[in-house]
């Protein structure tokens, strides 16, 4: 194992050891920014869609406070 390590510098060695006892939540928050990256450009991608019926194709059901005279 010390053949292993021997090639990588000290200090990313020490930070790894603090670190591996928490890996599990390093991966579930890995996860969830993965998640929370991919809802945002979903979002992004929702909002360019509804905003190109609205004012291009002029859709009325888009405009939520249309007023009626």
């Amino acid at each position: 194992m010390n053949r292993l390590f021997k090639h990588f510098d000290p200090d990313l060695i020490r930070i790894y050891r603090y670190l591996l006892p928490h890996k599990w939540r390093i991966a579930l928050g890995a996860v969830f920014m993965a998640g929370a990256a991919s809802m945002s450009s979903l979002t992004a991608t929702l909002l360019g869609k509804l905003t190109d019926l609205g004012f291009y194709q002029q859709e009325p059901w888009v405009i939520a406070g249309r007023r009626r005279h």
